[in-house]
């Protein structure tokens, strides 16, 4: 079962929803990427009463593990985390279960992030919101009964398209699928693109001296150090997954060998790390690459600090939102050299992002090449300007993204309370539906599992 809610006082500053009401209670299902427990701590920092239910996946995945952006964490002390776990029963989503009729009883709205969309399917007296992220965004809910997909991901894909129609609204960077899914669903209206924001005081106070001062010391004796510590995918043509890590090696090497004083470190982690590696010496660079293992956040804040790093991201001309590690790098005031539509940046952030757009060799090799002519008091200078830009920009404190969503949260709470007073739930279609569809899909299920087993004993008695 579910832990239940905790620490439910209001907290100081906090802005009640309708007099004596109390703060707005918000539960995050899901942890995908760590997104959920830091969007959760920020609205706590703002007055919200939010809690994060997280899946029992969500830590066997390093980026979903809320010790990796905080190693001080602790699940069984920290008041507003709790384990999801009344997930027994085949499809739970399409279900009331215990732990959904709890979280409908003490919250106000539910966010659901990346997968964990299904169980939005649970609540139908609250509004539910979702945050699009990544693969699960852009491929799995345009699986159709028809694709040649696998059966399993045909089931997935039907969950996901009823689950986005379930949803009040939609967060999410421009994904051009998403995007168009939604407009075939009939809900482009209710999807939000934007820019999830930093904390960006936070992310320094991760920085650990010790490491940066050496980190500085030996890095010293070169000119710069182009970091490389996205995910090494270049040979996996899918949204999300293609960052162009080749293009940042070709490039690199191509630098090197015109004698730029320049070493790079790359993170040995993503699809493609052993092509990358094979790549690397056949380019003669390999004695010029530093190899690091998937960092923990803290490290990841150090390294981004070195005072002669430059850091390159995503490459993928088709990608318009800043991802993660750009946004940290940003953070930290690093240099960031991406692929990037400042039109689109500009819109969500408010001002145009301090970066340096590339996509292809030519234009990396420019940027590095720029970089390389820049001195220590320039790139100082250069810093401290994107400091001041991520403090006015990117900060959760500050930024127009968090404003937006906050006010969406409210919205739609006032909304659904005076909903509720005037007519009664929503629920009882959307139940009567979800109890219908739930054996159906345990039928089609079992059904294919038959065919399966059928084909296998034929097969067998064939040879």
């Amino acid at each position: 079962m579910m832990t239940a809610p905790q620490d439910k006082t209001p907290r100081c500053g906090a802005q009640a929803a309708e007099p004596n009401r109390g703060p707005i209670r918000v539960a995050f299902i899901g942890n995908q990427d760590n997104c959920a427990f830091r969007l959760c701590r920020w609205l706590r920092a703002f007055g919200f009463d939010a809690h994060v239910y997280m899946h029992p996946d969500n830590l066997n995945q390093v980026r979903s593990r809320p010790v990796l952006m905080d190693r001080n964490f602790d699940i069984t002390t920290c008041p507003w985390v709790h384990m999801y776990t009344d997930l027994n029963a085949p499809y739970p989503y399409f279900r009331k279960t215990p732990a959904s009729r709890a979280i409908e009883r003490d919250f106000d709205l539910v966010f659901t992030s990346g997968p964990s969309v299904m169980f939005g399917l649970q609540f139908d007296t609250i509004p539910v919101f979702h945050i699009g992220m990544g693969e699960n965004a852009a491929i799995i809910p345009s699986v159709g009964w028809l694709d040649r997909k696998p059966l399993a991901d045909k089931v997935t894909g039907f969950i996901y398209r009823r689950a986005l129609l379930h949803t009040d609204r939609v967060f999410s960077g421009i994904w051009a699928s998403l995007a168009r899914l939604c407009k075939d669903l009939g809900i482009q209206g209710r999807v939000m693109f934007h820019i999830f924001p930093e904390d960006v005081r936070r992310n320094r106070s991760y920085v650990d001296a010790d490491l940066l001062a050496e980190l500085t010391a030996r890095y010293a004796d070169s000119n710069k150090v182009f970091l490389w510590l996205s995910r090494v995918n270049f040979q996996v043509e899918r949204a999300g997954c293609t960052k162009r890590a080749d293009v940042f090696l070709e490039a690199f090497a191509r630098v090197a060998r015109e004698g730029g004083d320049a070493r790079a470190v790359v993170g040995s982690h993503g699809y493609d790390v052993e092509a990358f590696k094979a790549r690397a010496r056949e380019l003669g660079v390999e004695d010029r690459i530093d190899y690091v293992e998937h960092l923990p956040f803290w490290k990841l804040m150090t390294y981004l600090s070195i005072p002669n790093a430059v850091v390159f991201d995503n490459l993928n001309p088709s990608e318009a939102p800043l991802g993660g590690l750009s946004r940290e790098a940003l953070s930290l005031g690093a240099p960031l050299v991406r692929a990037a539509d400042l039109f689109y940046n500009a819109q969500v952030f408010g001002a145009e992002p301090p970066l340096t757009r590339a996509s292809s060799v030519e234009e990396c090799c420019s940027a590095m090449e720029s970089f390389l002519a820049l001195g220590p008091e320039d790139m100082a200078e250069r810093r401290r300007r994107v400091s001041e830009w991520a403090e006015t920009y990117l900060d959760f404190r500050e930024c127009l993204t968090m404003r937006r969503i906050m006010a969406e949260i409210g919205t739609a709470v006032l909304a659904y309370r005076a909903m509720e007073q005037r007519y009664g739930h929503r629920c009882l279609r959307f139940r009567l539906g979800n109890a219908a569809i739930r054996p159906l899909l345990i039928a089609y299920r079992r059904a294919g599992e038959a065919r399966s087993w059928l084909r296998q004993r034929l097969r067998r008695r064939n040879t």
